[in-house]
Protein backbone atom coordinates (compact mmCIF):
# COMPACT_ATOMS: atom_id res chain seq x y z
CA UNK A 1 0.00 0.00 0.00
CA UNK A 2 1.03 3.27 -0.72
CA UNK A 3 0.14 6.98 -0.03
CA UNK A 4 1.34 9.56 -2.65
CA UNK A 5 1.74 13.23 -3.00
CA UNK A 6 0.34 14.71 -6.67
CA UNK A 7 1.91 17.96 -8.39
CA UNK A 8 -0.54 20.21 -10.20
CA UNK A 9 1.18 18.06 -13.47
CA UNK A 10 0.53 14.96 -12.49
CA UNK A 11 4.22 14.31 -11.52
CA UNK A 12 4.40 12.13 -8.32
CA UNK A 13 7.47 13.60 -6.47
CA UNK A 14 7.02 11.48 -3.14
CA UNK A 15 5.37 7.62 -2.58
CA UNK A 16 5.01 6.68 0.58
CA UNK A 17 5.21 3.24 1.71
CA UNK A 18 3.04 2.69 4.32
CA UNK A 19 2.96 -1.09 4.72
CA UNK A 20 4.36 -1.28 8.11
CA UNK A 21 3.33 2.43 9.39
CA UNK A 22 3.25 3.83 11.59
CA UNK A 23 6.54 1.84 12.70
CA UNK A 24 7.93 2.37 9.44
CA UNK A 25 7.52 4.30 6.46
CA UNK A 26 9.88 4.86 3.61
CA UNK A 27 9.72 7.83 1.96
CA UNK A 28 11.01 8.13 -2.29
CA UNK A 29 11.48 11.23 -3.84
CA UNK A 30 11.88 11.45 -7.37
CA UNK A 31 12.72 14.25 -10.07
CA UNK A 32 12.08 17.55 -8.42
CA UNK A 33 11.96 18.37 -4.63
CA UNK A 34 8.49 18.56 -3.73
CA UNK A 35 6.86 22.62 -2.56
CA UNK A 36 6.44 23.18 1.26
CA UNK A 37 2.59 22.68 0.47
CA UNK A 38 2.96 19.93 -1.17
CA UNK A 39 4.73 18.07 1.48
CA UNK A 40 2.39 19.60 4.38
CA UNK A 41 -0.68 18.33 2.75
CA UNK A 42 0.80 14.67 2.62
CA UNK A 43 2.12 14.64 6.24
CA UNK A 44 -1.22 16.11 7.77
CA UNK A 45 -3.01 13.04 5.54
CA UNK A 46 -0.53 10.61 7.04
CA UNK A 47 -0.84 11.80 10.65
CA UNK A 48 -4.71 12.14 10.10
CA UNK A 49 -4.38 8.25 8.93
CA UNK A 50 -2.66 7.14 12.06
CA UNK A 51 0.38 6.40 9.54
CA UNK A 52 2.40 8.73 10.95
CA UNK A 53 3.58 9.58 14.48
CA UNK A 54 6.24 11.27 16.46
CA UNK A 55 7.46 7.58 17.00
CA UNK A 56 7.75 6.71 13.63
CA UNK A 57 11.02 5.12 11.92
CA UNK A 58 11.52 7.28 8.72
CA UNK A 59 14.02 6.36 5.49
CA UNK A 60 13.81 9.27 3.23
CA UNK A 61 15.36 8.00 -0.04
CA UNK A 62 17.02 10.72 -1.83
CA UNK A 63 18.60 9.59 -4.52
CA UNK A 64 16.09 9.60 -6.94
CA UNK A 65 16.26 13.62 -7.00
CA UNK A 66 16.66 15.92 -9.92
CA UNK A 67 16.37 18.99 -8.30
CA UNK A 68 17.51 20.34 -4.78
CA UNK A 69 15.28 22.35 -2.33
CA UNK A 70 16.84 25.65 -1.37
CA UNK A 71 17.60 26.43 2.17
CA UNK A 72 14.62 28.85 2.60
CA UNK A 73 12.71 25.83 1.46
CA UNK A 74 14.21 23.33 3.72
CA UNK A 75 13.80 25.83 6.41
CA UNK A 76 10.24 26.63 5.48
CA UNK A 77 9.56 22.96 5.43
CA UNK A 78 11.01 22.40 9.17
CA UNK A 79 9.17 25.25 10.77
CA UNK A 80 6.07 24.27 9.13
CA UNK A 81 6.44 20.55 10.78
CA UNK A 82 7.34 22.17 14.17
CA UNK A 83 4.22 23.68 13.77
CA UNK A 84 2.11 21.38 12.67
CA UNK A 85 3.95 18.23 14.05
CA UNK A 86 4.03 15.45 11.82
CA UNK A 87 7.62 14.94 12.26
CA UNK A 88 9.65 11.37 13.04
CA UNK A 89 11.54 11.14 16.01
CA UNK A 90 14.64 8.88 14.12
CA UNK A 91 15.35 9.47 10.44
CA UNK A 92 17.32 8.25 7.87
CA UNK A 93 18.61 9.93 5.07
CA UNK A 94 19.62 7.86 1.58
CA UNK A 95 21.80 9.28 -0.69
CA UNK A 96 24.24 9.14 -3.50
CA UNK A 97 26.14 12.32 -4.64
CA UNK A 98 27.25 15.18 -3.14
CA UNK A 99 24.82 17.56 -3.64
CA UNK A 100 21.90 15.23 -1.98
CA UNK A 101 24.21 14.55 0.95
CA UNK A 102 24.63 18.64 1.04
CA UNK A 103 20.61 18.90 1.22
CA UNK A 104 20.48 16.06 3.98
CA UNK A 105 22.95 17.38 5.83
CA UNK A 106 21.41 20.74 5.79
CA UNK A 107 17.82 18.94 7.18
CA UNK A 108 20.01 17.21 9.96
CA UNK A 109 21.25 20.60 11.10
CA UNK A 110 17.99 22.41 11.54
CA UNK A 111 16.57 19.02 12.93
CA UNK A 112 13.78 19.67 16.56
CA UNK A 113 15.58 18.46 19.37
CA UNK A 114 15.07 14.99 20.54
CA UNK A 115 14.82 13.83 16.41
CA UNK A 116 17.79 11.41 15.46
CA UNK A 117 18.69 11.82 11.88
CA UNK A 118 21.44 10.04 9.83
CA UNK A 119 22.83 10.48 6.69
CA UNK A 120 23.78 6.93 4.13
CA UNK A 121 24.89 5.82 1.36
CA UNK A 122 24.11 2.15 2.04
CA UNK A 123 20.47 1.24 1.93
CA UNK A 124 20.79 -2.03 4.53
CA UNK A 125 23.32 0.23 6.65
CA UNK A 126 19.87 2.98 7.11
CA UNK A 127 17.48 0.25 7.52
CA UNK A 128 19.31 -1.47 9.94
CA UNK A 129 20.55 2.29 11.86
CA UNK A 130 16.86 3.00 11.68
CA UNK A 131 15.90 0.07 13.98
CA UNK A 132 18.64 0.02 16.70
CA UNK A 133 17.60 0.90 19.93
CA UNK A 134 19.06 4.59 20.81
CA UNK A 135 19.16 7.04 23.55
CA UNK A 136 18.27 10.27 23.06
Amino acid sequence: MDSTSDTPRGHRPVTVLVDEAPDFLRFNLTGAWPSVEEQCRLRQRLLANGQLTSATRALYDLRDLTRMPSLSDIEANVALARSTGGWPAKRAYLVKHGVQYRVARQMQTLEFPGVDVQLFTDEDLAIEWLWTVTTI
